[in-house]
């Protein structure tokens, strides 16, 4: 659920905070702060009654598959030194990157295999995502061949698919991010939203908006 005037009214009355979330199940939970941290589409729909939501709905989310092999680091032929690469699309594969796991944190598998991470889909290119299983990896394999040379057999294969999970910054994105907090802080004090659909999609830039986000949090009571 999300903070509604009706619900707002009675969590000032009853508690003194500045909103109740409504839960699935009915159940109000009185909150002075909120933090929105769902992806974009899911996050609209909690805040379309009370701003304008047009810059969370440009947003488009792609789905993904990550397909991670391991091998005999016997079997394998070249030199890792790096982390691994990306496709463009004009390439026409069906891997977007790949990650050598093994090499960029060493901590993930013994010395003598190697893993590897592949990454299927992309915008306008999302079709192998819910390929069964076997044919997925068949993919995949085949970029390895064509691109690394690697013919060996993976000891095994683990395969996560990920739905609408890649969000599509589209042009003047952290703009329309900008005046969307803008008009939340006017409306909605005390209301943020932050992601990967708002300030980068990077594991990194997630951590420190989060940190930034709580830092200023912790202010805030301090300063109250």
């Amino acid at each position: 659920g999300g903070p509604t005037a009706a619900a707002a009214l009675e969590s000032a009355v009853s508690s003194q905070a500045r909103y109740a979330v409504e839960l699935g199940n009915g159940e109000l939970l009185p909150a002075d702060d909120i933090y929105i941290t769902i992806p974009n589409f899911a996050a609209a729909e909690l805040l379309r009654p009370h701003v304008d939501v047009s810059a969370l709905d440009a947003v488009n989310y792609v789905s993904v598959a990550n397909v991670v092999m391991a091998f005999s680091g016997k079997e394998m032929d070249g030199n890792f030194d790096g982390s691994g690469f990306l496709v463009p699309r004009k390439e026409g594969r069906n891997i977007t990157a790949c990650t050598w796991t093994s090499a960029k944190w060493l901590h993930t598998s013994p010395e003598d295999k190697v893993l590897l991470r592949c990454y299927v889909g992309r915008s306008g290119d999302e079709q192998n995502v819910q390929l069964p299983d076997e044919a997925l990896e068949e993919l995949v394999r085949k970029d390895l061949r064509e691109i690394m040379g690697v013919t060996a057999q993976p000891l095994f294969t683990e395969i996560t698919r990920l739905p609408k999970s890649m969000p599509q910054y589209p042009v003047g994105h952290p703009a329309a991010i900008a005046a969307l907090r803008s008009d939340l802080a006017a409306v909605l004090p005390g209301v943020h939203v932050f992601g990967a659909g708002y300030d980068g999609i990077g594991m990194p830039d997630c951590i420190k908006i989060a940190k930034l986000t709580a830092k200023a949090a912790a202010e805030g009571l301090q300063a109250n």
